[in-house]
């Protein structure tokens, strides 16, 4: 639920929030205020108001013009440019029970996967510190897009030769596809956009935990993208190849493409919150007394 004043918020939310108001310029401000108030709920802490804040990006510079952001007929949209922290904030945010949050580029909504989480009883929604900035990300973060791409090199080697000469990609909703291009070509495709995004995630997981929060949160994003690129991709290929041998519309491949996608990043994002989780309760028990 969001709110419709800032005096919904606690004191330190509400304080937080003006104080970010009156630093910015008097033609944005009204805008701004209204998306605070689209974005946070009566339960949003001091923490919630400034991760909606970063999510924002730099003010003042064209990239919060009036306009860019807003409702249409009651459908949120949202052309300012994507960041990783922005990513974060829209997918993972517990702490807001709302599970629909404005797209993260464009017209529709985005599913807050952390809200998700905190329905069904799997993470603290009320936690007081960020799990995805306290803990490295986990080495088994990158399993659901190594797994992906392991499935279309196989799939490619074994089955690749017989498929037709001509392929069809893209999905319609009616499960017929937007486009029909060379074997060769959809085969390279859906390598690249597995192997690309698997090597993304590596060279995050490489980079290791990051100094500072913002990075972790930067970090933690690149892995949410990538991983979604590459188990979207997957299903992807599994549509094409399907489709080739059997010569039927395959309907459910977009939803398929778009529930792997989800459902690889929820459980990244999971495992590293309950890791932050963790990681912070043995700062607390081994802090002072």
């Amino acid at each position: 639920m969001s709110i419709t004043d800032l005096a919904d918020l606690s004191p330190s939310a509400r304080r937080t929030a003006e104080e970010f108001l009156s630093t910015t310029p008097a033609d944005l401000r009204d805008d701004l205020r209204a998306h605070l108030l689209d974005s946070l709920s009566p339960a949003a802490t001091d923490a919630d108001v400034r991760s909606v804040i970063a999510a924002l990006g730099p003010i003042g510079d064209g990239t919060a013009r009036r306009g860019l952001r807003g409702r249409l007929l009651g459908i949120p949209y949202d052309f300012t440019a994507p960041t990783w922290d922005k990513i974060i904030s829209r997918t993972w945010n517990p702490a807001d029970p709302r599970i629909w949050q404005p797209h993260l580029f464009g017209i529709g909504w985005t599913p807050n996967l952390g809200a998700i989480a905190a329905r069904l009883g799997l993470i603290e929604p009320d936690a007081e510190d960020d799990p995805l900035t306290t803990a490295p990300l986990s080495p088994a973060a990158i399993l659901p897009a190594a797994v992906a791409t392991m499935a279309v090199l196989g799939s490619a080697a074994v089955l690749g030769r017989s498929l037709p000469d001509r392929v069809g990609r893209g999905w319609r909703v009616d499960g017929t596809p937007k486009q029909v291009g060379s074997r060769a070509r959809a085969i390279a495709g859906s390598i690249g956009w597995t192997a690309g995004p698997t090597a993304a995630v590596a060279a995050a997981l490489a980079a290791g935990a990051g100094t500072t929060p913002a990075q972790r949160r930067n970090r933690a994003g690149a892995v949410v993208v990538a991983t979604a690129m590459a188990t979207g991709t997957a299903v992807d290929w599994l549509g094409v190849v399907i489709r080739a041998r059997s010569g039927r519309p395959q309907p459910w491949v977009g939803p398929a493409a778009i529930l792997a996608a989800a459902g690889s990043v929820f459980g990244i994002l999971l495992t590293q919150a309950r890791r932050g989780r963790r990681a912070e309760q043995d700062r607390d028990l081994s802090g002072p007394h």
